[in-house]
């Protein structure tokens, strides 16, 4: 008698401990999905800083100042 019901008691945690395994599994997916995000994000920021300094460097070596103070006018 005591056999039988210990039998299915154990079956019951065994599913129980499944499914907690289960739901850490998922938890720790997720965790490492979230940290591939950040840092995929990370790298996408620093090239767009970077890039926006290569625009900031172009953008000052084009610029001559003593171009375009004077207008020549002939008549």
């Amino acid at each position: 008698m005591l056999l039988d019901n210990v039998i299915p008691f154990l079956y019951e945690m065994r599913d129980w401990m499944n499914i907690q395994a289960s739901a850490y599994q998922a938890q720790n997916l997720t965790s490492v999905k979230q940290a591939l995000n950040i840092s995929v994000l990370q790298k996408v920021m620093k090239q767009d800083a970077q890039s926006v300094d290569s625009v900031i460097k172009a953008m000052e070596q084009s610029v001559t100042p003593h171009l375009g103070k004077n207008l020549d006018i002939k008549l």
